[in-house]
């Protein structure tokens, strides 16, 4: 099973149209919400788009976003019919990553066969690796053809293992990344970027003007986001990679990715990064060309996180 292969598991889009349908009406009959959502906007008709809306649900329970019961169709977390839609939309990419993540839709990583297939493997398996390895990447030079990122992969990827099926992938990959708070731009501006990711588990981290020594920050944050620096998934793909094919970081240096996402928040108020002398541990953030950016022992939440 997979998530990314639109051909298979649909868009973006038309999980949130389902998601927002059922908070507006749901629970509600499976052929009544694929009819409400499938309003034809092509010469193809209505057919084709239910098709579409079909395997996009069927994906989406699976992994535990929706329940099919005898009321009908439902989703898994509380909702307020009266909350207005677009503040909903805000809230639905935090809930699809956690069922992403979750270690019964995405492990095992691999097929156990050991051979390049996805059967076997985790349901979001194929999003898991494509995000876990596409973080560690210089993420400033990182090219955007699929036939690059093909030949990228196949350079530093021991076989069997793999990350993308196939080059048809990386379009909804890049898709996903976006919605799921890993990524930022549009098709000719992508940017890995875990910004919105990291900002929505804060609060769950830190408390509010208390400092967390640095170490124990990334660590919280690695449980939480485990395709992220220290990750559990991180670290079953980092440990497939070919020696020396991908520049190695020091110990104390974060990835390029996590790097922007921690400066960002701290740039827009949201964090503090604080570097106290004689405080320990301190790590450093690594910006464009492995540039160090700055040091801090300590990181602190002084704005609203959400």
């Amino acid at each position: 099973m997979t998530v990314i292969n639109q051909a298979g598991d649909g868009l973006y889009s038309q999980l949130i149209s389902l998601a927002r349908a059922v908070a507006k009406y749901g629970p509600i009959a499976k052929e009544d919400l694929l009819a409400m959502c499938a309003l034809p906007t092509t010469d193809e008709g209505a057919d084709p788009v239910i098709t579409r809306l079909r395997m996009t649900l069927t994906r989406w329970t699976q992994l535990g976003l929706f329940v099919d019961d005898d009321s009908g169709i439902g989703l898994t977390f509380d909702t307020d019919r009266a909350e207005p839609s677009d503040e909903f939309s805000d809230r639905l990419p935090a809930m699809c990553r956690s069922h992403v993540l979750k270690a019964e839709n995405c492990t095992p990583i691999w097929a156990p066969s050991n051979e390049k297939t996805e059967d076997g493997a985790g349901r979001s398996a194929d999003f898991v690796r494509g995000i876990a390895w596409s973080l560690m990447q210089d993420i400033y030079t990182l090219p955007g053809a699929t036939e690059e990122i093909e030949a990228l992969e196949t350079a530093q990827i021991e076989s069997p293992r793999f990350v993308f099926m196939n080059k048809t992938r990386w379009p909804g990959f890049r898709g996903w990344g976006r919605f799921l708070g890993f990524a930022t731009g549009n098709d000719s501006t992508f940017l890995l970027d875990p910004t919105e990711a990291v900002r929505a588990e804060l609060s769950a981290i830190l408390e509010p003007k208390q400092a967390v020594a640095a170490d124990e920050f990334v660590n919280a944050l690695a449980k939480r986001l485990p395709v992220i620096d220290r990750g559990q998934y991180r670290r079953q793909v980092e440990d497939v990679l070919r020696a020396n094919v991908l520049r190695r970081l020091p110990d104390d240096h974060l990835s390029m990715s996590l790097s922007l996402a921690l400066r960002r928040l701290s740039l827009d108020g949201t964090i503090a990064l604080e570097n106290k002398a004689d405080a320990g541990v301190s790590l450093a953030l690594t910006g464009r060309g492995y540039r160090t950016w700055d040091r801090f022992t300590h990181v602190r939440l002084v704005g609203d996180a959400q």
